[in-house]
């Protein structure tokens, strides 16, 4: 993904970076313990739970949407997916608690990793032999990010959905997905949780009208399976159910209708205009960024937006922080870039929201203003990866034209 490197071109120090990234993974270590009281550590991988509960609802002829759900539970959570996110959570169901979460944590922390190196692979490639080292540090530092520690303790599904996306739109994908067509990846992320299906017309704005296909296709075969599997709970799921809040005041939810909603009465005026500007906004300039070459950017920016146009956007699904910082560090040669993704990196692992609605009770301006701070810091994002000047843009290597066919 990254361009050869000018041999007179500055280099971040690998001291520099190491100092930095361990900072930022201790703070990250500092403020989970601080999160994870008994209470929670009670509870861990709950979100697991829920999908591991439906997939057992629909392997017993049980709705995925009645009481058998929630008698499987700890927490009795509710399952608010498109059944065939349970029909692709059955494997898990073949395992013991335990096991299963262990196995999805691994395959969670793969696919980060997998995220990670495509990312940052500009600045990582130009450590030559420390290259590795750079990755771990890297990898710790995003890892440390309050989205990632929450997804990783809930046992959600959004890395790997990012993981879809990101590897099915980058330049150089990895030897084992070669012989999978660009755009089934995408699909598939789609059809688990809706919020990924912003990037079929990302695909098609930027030319990929082959992928965009495979990926509606894929998304209609798959949704088409969760009815086979669950007709009931299909129907009442794309006719009914899809369609209902879900406690969207809630100070987790960081998304455009989450803080509207905390903020101000009539919401709904404010947020259908929002929502219809950032999403025109945000897929043309990503469609420009990949048109010209910065695909990690359109990347990035379509995964901004897509956070902030779902009705709900929950912390751990802010994983899409990460690309975006990877754009802003760009190659390391710019101290002022450096050191705003060691500040954004450090703001996202403070913990924010938390500090605002536990210790601060959700009281006052300041309250509010933290309880809202990841939701702003993504707008902030969305706002700096549009305006950033081509020429200080993280440079991908274009698509193929073989690929946007």
């Amino acid at each position: 993904m990254g361009e050869p490197v000018a041999s007179g071109e500055p280099r971040l120090p690998t001291s520099f970076l190491a100092a930095g990234a361990i900072t930022l993974i201790a703070a990250g270590v500092a403020a989970a313990f601080w999160m994870v009281h008994p209470f929670v550590r009670k509870f861990d991988l709950i979100d697991l739970a829920v999908y591991r509960a439906a997939g057992k609802a629909v392997t017993h002829g049980h709705s995925v949407f009645g009481p058998y759900v929630g008698k499987q539970l700890r927490v009795p959570l509710p399952f608010i997916y498109p059944p065939i996110a349970a029909v692709l959570a059955i494997p898990f169901t073949w395992l013991n608690e335990t096991p299963a979460n262990l196995l999805w944590t691994a395959i969670t922390v793969v696919l980060l990793g997998a995220v990670v190196r495509r990312c940052f692979a500009s600045l990582l490639d130009r450590y030559g032999r420390a290259a590795p080292f750079a990755f771990v540090l890297v990898l710790g530092a995003m890892a440390a990010t309050t989205p990632v520690e929450d997804h990783l303790r809930f046992g959600q599904v959004g890395i790997a959905l990012m993981a879809c996306c990101v590897l099915d739109c980058v330049p150089e994908r990895p030897r084992l997905l070669a012989r999978v067509p660009r755009g089934v990846l995408v699909g598939l992320a789609t059809a688990f949780k809706l919020v990924p299906g912003i990037f079929i017309p990302y695909l098609a704005l930027t030319r990929r009208w082959r992928a965009a296909a495979v990926a509606a296709a894929t998304f209609v075969v798959l949704t088409w399976i969760g009815f086979a599997a669950a007709a009931h709970d299909s129907w009442d799921f794309w006719t009914d159910r899809m369609f209902q809040p879900t406690s969207p005041k809630f100070f987790s939810n960081q998304s455009l209708e989450g803080m509207l909603q905390r903020a101000i009465g009539p919401w709904r005026l404010i947020w259908l205009p929002a929502v219809a500007f950032v999403l025109v906004y945000g897929l043309r300039k990503a469609a420009v960024a990949s048109r010209s070459g910065d695909e990690l950017r359109g990347i990035a920016i379509t995964g901004l937006a897509g956070a902030l146009v779902s009705p709900i956007s929950w912390i751990h699904h802010l994983v899409w922080v990460i690309p975006a910082i990877a754009v802003v560090i760009g190659r390391g040669t710019d101290k002022r870039r450096v050191v705003l993704a060691f500040v954004l990196t450090a703001l996202f692992i403070a913990r924010l929201p938390y500090v605002g609605n536990d210790e601060l009770h959700g009281t006052g301006f300041f309250a509010g203003l933290l309880e809202d701070s990841y939701g702003l810091l993504t707008i902030g994002l969305l706002v700096l990866l549009t305006r950033t000047p081509a020429r200080t843009a993280t440079r991908s290597r274009p698509i193929s034209s073989a690929a946007r066919h």
